[in-house]
């Protein structure tokens, strides 16, 4: 009986962790930062906006870069921590050099739509788009300091083809003016639709939930 117990209380102990998953969400407040660009690109109207996807999960979003492709993009790799301080990696795309940038971006990583409003504020169908977003991945600001895993310094400071992530209770901030931080709105009507933008359209990445990923606001369209 002794040694049953012994065995039980073991078991039980080498079991008693889990992983530490991100969880990245889109802060609708920065898409309330926008406007109409029309100097851009000339003939063209775009609606330019902000975007900022927070990690607000157990654990942090940390990016690998792996194996060089024949293409020359870089395979990465997503690890995940666990409680007993080991980790693991899976696959999660690819980075690539984006020379308007000047650096490393992991690809499809966002997704920027415009929906009709259906009624006074039902969701209606996309009626125009963005390529899916590539960003530089890092702790641009802070975003929730009483997350239990939140730590008071950037970790995830540069955009090379190393290391890129976000830590608990930070986020990633990208401004209005960057390129491709705009829909080409020039064909719509005047009116008003859903601006919508959504992290990891594709579930690359490994979340404690994927269903948080979106965030919307309504804009006008003179």
């Amino acid at each position: 009986m002794k040694w049953f117990l012994l065995f039980l209380i073991t078991s039980t102990q080498v079991h008693a962790w889990s992983y530490l998953y991100p969880d990245l969400i889109t802060s609708q407040a920065y898409l309330f930062d926008n406007r109409i660009d029309t100097s851009t690109i000339p003939g063209k109207k775009l609606l330019r906006f902000a975007n900022s996807t927070p990690n607000i999960g157990r654990g942090k979003l940390e990016l690998r870069g792996g194996n060089i492709r024949e293409d020359n993009n870089i395979e990465v790799y997503q690890r995940i921590y666990a409680t007993n301080g080991l980790h693991t990696s899976r696959l999660a795309g690819i980075f690539e050099y984006h020379p308007e940038h000047e650096h490393t971006h992991f690809n499809d990583y966002a997704k920027y739509r415009l929906r009709q409003i259906v009624g006074l504020s039902g969701l209606g169908q996309v009626i125009a788009e963005s390529e899916k977003i590539s960003f530089c991945i890092r702790d641009s600001s802070i975003y929730n300091f009483r997350l239990s895993h939140f730590r008071p310094w950037a970790k995830y400071k540069t955009c090379g083809t190393g290391v890129q992530g976000i830590s608990v209770g930070w986020m990633d901030v990208y401004g209005k003016e960057l390129p491709g931080q705009w829909i080409d709105v020039t064909s719509l009507p005047t009116g008003r639709y859903w601006l919508e933008s959504i992290v990891d359209p594709d579930n690359r990445i490994k979340e404690s939930n994927e269903a948080n990923n979106t965030a919307r606001i309504q804009v006008f369209i003179p």
